[in-house]
């Protein structure tokens, strides 16, 4: 879902020619994967133990 917002705010900056989001992509980035995604895996791992634990094995945080 992040992968997919990200490409697709870099697909809408190449159409405009605009500089500026493709900049700030990396921060933003950055922004989903520390204040989002890891939070989201905190509480995850909380509620479902185990369970999460195969799940990480199993499917890759971004691809």
């Amino acid at each position: 879902m992040y992968l997919s917002y990200m490409a697709l705010t870099l697909g809408v900056a190449l159409i405009f020619g605009n500089g500026w989001i493709i900049a700030l992509l990396v921060p933003a980035a950055a922004l989903i994967h520390w204040g989002v995604v890891r939070r989201e895996e905190h509480y995850l791992r909380a509620k479902f133990e185990e369970d999460f634990r195969f799940y990480k094995l199993e499917v890759n945080r971004w691809f």
